[in-house]
């Protein structure tokens, strides 16, 4: 997870430039278009070095030996119920990053609290302060504290301060102290499912499907449901007429992903199965 951030540091840090040295005119008729082409070069040169990689010795003996049954098949089989308790802590806790990482700059941009240009360098610094973080945040569910515990008062704590801290940027007017202490207690709650996640869901599978039940979990709960977040968030202001709609939005989210833990055994201090 550390080093795929600054993949969105870049994708933030690249509208917030966009945005800041182009009129809002002008970003609307073809400069929005320069942060896809930056993607698409990106991409690119990723599918190059990706082209035709070296298997490790220990991944050649694993596929050599690897059972006959899809471990696809086996995730939704065998190891159903892990797979659908970690898909609702995926989309749970991803929709909390959404809302924080994404969704946020444009909430105080649509409700006149603060110019987008801002918010996004904003956004950026504290993606930043991140990246760093989560490794720290790791550590603690890696020694001292049980990593299910640990990361469900995080985002608990989320879920918490989600709809006092949305209220407090809305009653100052988009202070810049609101919004900065707002996005620092967001972001570094989130530093912790965000560092101790990976290894909670590589606990709850078995070796056979381990990354498949990892990856489908991870990545249609995040991907899909968590990336619906800010369209969700806009329909939820507009079809309710409530500014502080989204937070109430991630504290339900919170909530979910907490009781999604909550049935799972805390397997952080026993051997992989």
């Amino acid at each position: 997870m550390a080093s795929s951030q600054p993949g969105s540091l870049l994708g933030v840090g690249a509208a917030a430039l966009v945005t800041n040295v182009f009129s809002h005119a002008t970003v609307e008729n073809w400069a929005w278009r320069l942060r896809f082409i930056g993607g698409a070069v990106l991409g690119g040169i990723a599918i190059l070095l990706r082209w035709n990689p070296h298997e490790s010795r220990h991944f050649e003996q694993h596929d050599a030996q690897r059972y006959d049954t899809s471990p696809l098949l086996q995730a939704f089989t065998t190891n159903r119920r892990e797979t659908l308790l970690a898909l609702a802590f995926a989309t749970s806790y991803g929709t909390c990053f959404y809302i924080a990482f994404v969704y946020l700059p444009e909430w105080l941009s649509g409700q006149g609290l603060m110019d987008r240009g801002t918010a996004l360098a904003i956004n950026t610094g504290m993606m930043a302060l991140l990246i760093p973080l989560m490794p720290l945040a790791a550590i603690v569910g890696d020694r001292w504290l049980a990593r299910r515990t640990w990361i469900a008062l995080a985002v608990f704590g989320i879920g918490l301060c989600a709809w006092p801290l949305h209220a407090w940027m809305l009653a100052s007017g988009g202070s810049l102290t609101s919004v900065m202490v707002s996005h620092l207690a967001f972001f570094v709650l989130m530093s912790v499912p965000l560092g101790s996640g990976p290894a909670l869901f590589a606990e709850m599978f078995p070796q056979r499907d381990r990354l498949s039940g990892y990856s489908v979990a991870f990545n249609i709960g995040l991907g899909v449901f968590g990336g619906l977040t800010p369209m969700i968030a806009t329909s939820l202001i507009s079809l309710s007429g409530i500014a502080t709609a989204p937070a109430l939005y991630m504290t339900a989210a919170a909530l979910c992903a907490v009781a999604a833990l909550a049935m799972r055994p805390d397997r952080s201090r026993g051997p992989l199965r």
